[in-house]
């Protein structure tokens, strides 16, 4: 595995809350589902359960905001907890069988039931995380998320890699756990608009403008190439952005 996966501190923070939370899975067994196994069997079972759930989450995620990009943020999550548990009701049915305990099919709806509850508990606290405060309008809010190595008053743009978001400003870049459309609403009312299905740009981040056939890009400060989509080409040509 890439080095570059491992310095993701998002992703570090994320196998860390694993371990933790299969940890303490592990010890209370929540309805007895590891209560027959030694307590590194049942570490074993619920880290591998989460790490399933994990996983598939980074795929779940983007995949929902894709299609659902304008859900408000309570009913996006409590929806991926539905999906989620649909995802990982069938790896605890293989390890179930697979430890000589399989699980009857007249009981599958109760296990539905109580991996929903682990999963809505899970997606909850990352709700509570992320959901964003009423903001005024000057983007303060938002400038508060921003990680203090990279805390600067010259933001250049936000983007989207998966359910994260990747700041850039003067100082660098790095990621927060947000949705975009949460960003951009919290940054209502700066000078900057949205550019691109992924991206959120800052008039003042923009070095240069370049044209490629019938293509826009929007040159950053740092020297990133910004992509203009052409839904949002007009409203950019308005507000005076392209000369």
């Amino acid at each position: 595995m890439s080095s570059r996966f491992w310095q993701n501190k998002i992703i570090r923070r994320d196998i860390i809350l694993v371990l933790f939370i299969g940890t303490i899975l592990a010890i209370i067994s929540p309805f007895g589902a590891t209560s027959h196994l030694p307590i590194i069997g049942g570490l074993a079972y619920w880290v591998g359960i989460l790490a399933w759930g994990w996983a598939a989450g980074r795929f779940v995620g983007p995949a929902m905001l894709r299609i659902l990009p304008k859900m408000a943020t309570g009913w996006f999550y409590l929806l991926v907890s539905v999906i989620m548990a649909v995802v990982i009701l069938p790896a605890i049915l293989i390890v179930q069988y697979v430890i000589g305990s399989p699980i009857p099919p007249n009981y599958w709806l109760n296990l539905y039931f109580m991996i929903w509850i682990i999963s809505l508990c899970i997606t909850g606290v990352s709700y509570l995380i992320e959901r964003p405060d009423k903001a005024p309008k000057d983007g303060s809010d938002f400038m508060l998320r921003i990680p203090a190595k990279i805390a600067d008053d010259t933001l250049y743009a936000i983007s989207s890699e998966d359910h994260y978001l990747r700041i850039q400003t003067a100082r660098g870049s790095d990621l927060i756990l947000m949705r975009l459309g949460d960003a951009m609403a919290e940054l209502d009312g700066y000078d900057g608009m949205q550019v691109h299905r992924s991206w959120w740009v800052a008039r003042q981040g923009i070095e240069k403008i370049e044209r490629e056939q019938n293509r826009i890009f929007l040159i950053l400060r740092d020297g990133t190439k910004v992509p203009v989509s052409r839904t949002f080409a007009p409203k950019i040509r308005a507000a005076g952005w392209l000369g």
